[in-house]
């Protein structure tokens, strides 16, 4: 009786066992299916053909990611290819954003260059006004890292431009102030040295819309 009761209890334990291995085994083989399946997503971003009309590729690949638990997510093998991916479509972004902007600058630089100090009796005050903000807002929100990271010689020339067009707004402002055409020549020469800069550093971006 004693030696039936050990069994019986031996052979209760061997089933738990079983039972427990086969649930973890289980969970692993489904935790192990969901790593899979992301890496997968992520494998198929062809980074080299981003560009930000193809940019939902790399969200589903994101989101599909952070629905991972924390611990599972460590054992992705290829989220730094996901990482790339991301800074390419951030740097894209920047990009279209610049170009944007460039084409306000360049506009307002030129109409400076041409019409600074020569108003038609408008007044310095209202025509600094005019082109104080298009001029110094331009590219000001601009991010010239995430450029950086697709045209690196761009960055130090940027930030060039970028201080120029506040040494021009800051110009205007004190033309305007005095609404005196004194520092127009200045303003005026400034303004057309900073448009072919500004041309020059365009090229850079030759084949980005």
């Amino acid at each position: 009786m004693i030696r039936e009761e050990y069994n019986l209890k031996k052979a209760i334990t061997v089933l738990l066992v079983l039972l427990l291995v086969a649930g973890l085994t289980a969970c692993e083989s489904k935790e192990a299916k969901a790593i899979k399946e992301v890496e997968k997503t992520i494998e198929a971003i062809n980074i080299d053909e981003l560009t930000l009309e193809s940019e939902s590729v790399v969200v589903a690949a994101e989101n599909a990611f952070v629905q991972l638990p924390e611990e599972s997510q460590k054992k992705i093998g290829n989220y730094s290819h996901l990482e790339e991916a991301r800074k390419k479509v951030d740097s894209l972004t920047e990009i279209h954003k610049l170009l944007g902007g460039f084409n306000d600058l360049i506009s307002g630089l030129e109409f400076t260059s041409k019409y600074a100090g020569n108003v038609n009796g408008r007044g310095e005050m209202a025509f600094a006004q005019s082109m104080i903000d298009k001029i110094k807002l331009s590219i000001a929100n601009i991010d010239f890292d995430k450029v950086g990271y697709l045209v690196p010689d761009s960055t130090k020339y940027l930030k060039q431009i970028q201080s120029g067009n506040e040494t021009i707004a800051s110009a205007l402002v004190q033309m305007g102030r005095t609404n005196s055409s004194a520092l127009a020549d200045q303003i005026r020469k400034t303004a057309k040295t900073h448009v072919t800069l500004c041309n020059t550093v365009l090229a850079l971006f030759k084949g980005y819309k």
